[in-house]
């Protein structure tokens, strides 16, 4: 009842925006199609718990919609909860959804990354192939990676003035 009242007191939108079930609308399907569309790519490989070990029929899937995103599966789980939270119109809810799935994914891509890296001697070359595809998520690969640049050109800058 709060939130009814702070929407239609101070931020003068309507709860009844087509555009906005719309927009909610189309990000369910879109991260209902990534959903679908990792568990076909990776067939075998793909598993809901994170692998601790390696097994020898374990191979780095790269094609369909990972060579769109690292972790397509999260991500049609984002698209398809911020895509819950526009249908439902609640503000409050759409906040405390995106904050808490973000949470969620950031530690767990986090360790997944770990696992992959040590898994697979190319996955260093995918990461900087493809990103996560979740807005402003980048795992301890992609940090790693943008330091090395930034080292990287800060010896060549280096060997320039000398």
């Amino acid at each position: 009842m709060t939130e009814y009242f702070l929407v239609r007191d101070y931020l003068l939108f309507s709860k009844q925006s087509r555009g906005c079930v719309l927009l909610g609308a189309l990000f369910c399907l879109a991260g209902q199609a990534f959903r679908i569309g990792a568990f076909v790519a990776a067939r075998s490989n793909f598993n809901h718990l994170i692998q601790l070990n390696r097994k020898s029929s374990h191979q780095l899937v790269r094609s369909g919609v990972y060579s769109l995103s690292r972790h397509p599966s999260y991500l049609g789980f984002f698209l398809t909860q911020v895509g819950n939270q526009l249908l439902l119109m609640n503000l409050f809810s759409q906040l405390l959804s995106v904050l808490v799935t973000y949470r969620f994914f950031l530690f767990r891509i986090e360790f997944e990354e770990v696992t992959l890296h040590h898994f697979f001697p190319d996955y260093a070359a995918y990461v900087g192939e493809t990103g996560i595809g979740i807005p402003f998520m980048q795992s301890f690969l992609d940090r790693r990676q943008a330091s090395r640049a930034r080292e990287d050109e800060e010896e060549r800058e280096q060997w320039q003035e000398d």
